[in-house]
C-alpha cells in the first residue's frame, strides 16, 4: 500500500492478548503503517 492509498486506523482494545492478535494480523496483511492504539 502505498502513502497515497493510506488509512490511518484507530484501534480500541480492551485485552492485551487481543490487541496483539489484531497488530499481528494488521502488520501480516501489511496493513500496520498508520494505527493510533486507544
Amino acid at each position: 500500500m502505498n502513502e497515497s492509498n493510506a488509512v490511518e486506523i484507530l484501534l480500541v482494545e480492551d485485552t492485551a492478548e487481543d490487541l496483539e492478535l489484531t497488530l499481528r494480523a494488521l502488520r501480516k496483511a501489511n496493513l500496520a503503517n498508520h494505527i493510533q492504539i486507544a
